[in-house]
């Protein structure tokens, strides 16, 4: 909004007759844009948790960073996506053999899984890697009119997963193994959807401190201040959907700001997995954003 400053005007200025309008001063709002880039930061390792201040050595106190701003809009915002879907986030399965009579860890290969079968042959590729100690084999068939449905079977057995295994609490979205705690010898697993996370919370403690109501138990993850959705989950290098509502702050001028720290976290309120060697460098991991600072 504009600012507008009346000047004192004498009451009796005004009459029957002489209804002349009062003259107003308007002052338009010092602007700047702020872009940020995750490339531009270079020491920083994690480039989904950064801390931007004026500190530019260790033990130094942070000055001003800014100060009387009175508002703050942020116009765009891009997350260009290099993260494969199955990840040390989600890739530990545990599951029960009644062949053995205890449960058994595998792990999926780490990796971008474009179709459902590429994600289903490479779950029986792990599952099998046990087999010397569960005393099952795996297998699976396609269910027909469903082509992101899958029978898994075994031989040997039967078996069932663990509700507490990685694979199933944060894989649901990626290939939604079943829940039952009853072993038996086939199983449906899917619908295969593929995503790690459907969408992208970029967080700040400092520019949402005033954007909603707090509880006791509200967590770091509700400090989003930009949730945008990954819409294809069979492109690696995605540049995910930047349709969103433009959130505006409004701040106290009187309060300065020391510091702005941005947190990019997924859909379970976990820090954003990106694989290492890929931040920021060319054809990999990086995001910016963009600022609209009035004061």
């Amino acid at each position: 909004m504009t600012s507008v400053f009346l000047e004192p005007v004498n009451e009796n200025i005004y009459n029957r007759v002489n209804l002349e309008p009062q003259y107003v001063t308007t002052r338009t709002p010092n602007r700047a844009i702020l872009y940020l880039d995750s490339q531009d930061c270079t020491l920083e390792l994690n480039k989904a948790d950064i801390l931007m201040s004026t500190i530019s050595s260790p033990g130094e106190n942070p000055s001003k960073l800014s100060y009387g701003i009175n508002r703050i809009t942020i116009p765009a915002c891009a997350i260009y996506n290099n993260i494969p879907n199955v990840n040390p986030r989600n890739n530990v399965i545990t599951f029960f053999s009644s062949n053995s009579g205890l449960f058994h860890t595998v792990t999926v290969p780490e990796g971008f899984y474009t179709t459902p079968t590429a994600l289903i042959t490479a779950i029986v590729a792990a599952l099998n890697t046990a087999t010397g100690a569960s005393g099952l084999t795996f297998s699976f068939t396609v269910i027909s009119g469903f082509p992101d449905r899958f029978n898994l079977n075994s031989a040997g057995g039967n078996y069932f997963f663990d509700l507490n295994s990685l694979g199933v609490k944060f894989g649901y979205q990626l290939w939604n193994l079943p829940t039952e705690q009853v072993a038996t010898n086939t199983k449906i697993v899917g619908d295969i959807i593929g995503f790690y996370s459907r969408y992208v919370d970029i967080t700040s403690d400092t520019i949402s401190k005033y954007a909603k109501v707090r509880t006791l138990t509200t967590g770091k993850g509700s400090n989003v201040i930009i949730r945008l959705y990954f819409i294809d989950y069979t492109k690696p290098n995605l540049r995910v959907d930047t349709n969103f509502q433009r959130p505006v702050y409004n701040f106290l001028p009187s309060e300065p700001i020391y510091s702005i720290q941005f947190t990019l976290r997924d859909q379970f309120g976990a820090i954003l997995y990106i694989p290492p060697g890929a931040q920021g460098t060319a054809g990999g991991f990086f995001w910016n954003i963009q600022l609209l600072i009035e004061i």
